[in-house]
């Protein structure tokens, strides 16, 4: 059967594009190959050695809004419910969070939607219309429009050599170390959430300060601690252990007491952190190909970051495909 689109990754510019077309009664299909929505915006359920089970935000520790069209739409999630604001920093204004875990937004998004998690694409390959592959060669689904919402590594990867040429090379994705501290020796005057405490840490976010959290019943606290690009690529083939022990004294040194008694998750985001050279980037927000095949992502949009990138990507792409007679200009087109 073909489809209208294929949406490569379910993450928020993913699921953001799929909620968009099928609303416009688009035929959509979403191939995500972790095992379930995430992105930026994933969650880790941890199972402690008491057997007790922990959820804590492995993505983005919140999200917050620069533009006006993501303020309507922050606006509209809190008023379904869906996300509430957390606090307010001087640096980013008022970051916001999904309950109960961030993972609840691309879940939210996703609700309607043919996703197909734990479905690796390996190979996409341009006919009469695209079709995507798997690591075994069965083609998984064909379409008119083709979309990649994945980091740029991964599109790299996919994508044939006379697509996008060029486009890479004004981007550089930073990877990221991300360490989960469980314990119940929190000082009481913690804040919810510290920016840049110091060299070695972009910030640190209090899990039980975000809204609509459980509170364990051990009584322990989370602690999630992203850390800078700088360490992590300094630390980029450490061992999980060894990552625990050097950021749990970084983060004693910030706290200034000991915190004994830790138990951890450590996990590498090999891509996660992306700089963008805005004033070589193209002004959409989206790439189009005129093979009918596109990228919308955070680092195709140069106005804004993160999650909010993702998003205007997503947006922005979904209203000029429901706009274009997209599918006249993609069929027969290299």
């Amino acid at each position: 059967m073909l489809r209208d689109t294929i949406i490569i990754g379910a993450g928020m510019a993913g699921l953001q594009l799929a909620d968009e077309l099928a609303k416009d009664g688009q035929d959509v299909v979403v191939f995500e190959k972790a095992r379930g929505t995430g992105g930026r915006l994933s969650s880790k359920r941890f199972k402690t050695d008491h057997g007790q089970w922990l959820g804590f935000d492995l993505g983005c520790s919140g999200f917050e809004a620069n533009t006006i069209e993501f303020q309507h739409q922050l606006k509209q999630w809190q008023q379904e419910g869906v996300i509430v604001p957390w606090v307010q920093t001087e640096q980013q204004g008022w970051k916001y969070v999904a309950t109960p875990r961030n993972s609840a937004l691309t879940r939210h998004l996703s609700n309607g939607i043919d996703c197909h998690f734990s479905s690796r694409i390996t190979r996409i390959e341009k006919t009469e219309h695209w079709s995507v592959y798997d690591d075994s060669g069965q083609c998984l689904a064909s379409a008119r429009t083709l979309v990649l919402t994945v980091p740029p590594q991964q599109a790299m990867d996919l994508l044939p050599a006379c697509s996008f040429e060029g486009y890479f090379n004004n981007i550089v994705v930073k990877p990221q170390w991300v360490l989960m501290l469980a314990t119940k020796a929190l000082p009481n005057n913690l804040d919810a959430y510290y920016h840049n405490p110091s060299p070695a840490i972009a910030c640190i976010s209090r899990e039980s300060s975000k809204p609509g959290r459980e509170l364990n019943s051990e009584g322990l606290e989370c602690l999630v601690i992203q850390a800078s690009a700088e360490w992590s690529a300094q630390h980029l083939d450490d061992k999980a252990q060894q990552v625990y022990y050097q950021l749990k004294k970084e983060l004693e040194s910030v706290l200034g007491q000991a915190l004994p008694g830790c138990e951890y998750y450590a996990h590498r985001w090999l891509y996660s952190q992306v700089e963008v050279d805005n004033e070589a980037m193209h002004s959409q927000d989206y790439w189009w190909h005129n093979s009918g095949l596109a990228l919308a992502s955070d680092y195709t949009c140069s106005r804004a970051s993160g999650v909010e990138a993702a998003w205007l990507a997503a947006r922005s792409l979904a209203q000029w495909l429901s706009d274009a007679d997209v599918s006249a200009a993609a069929v027969g087109s290299n």
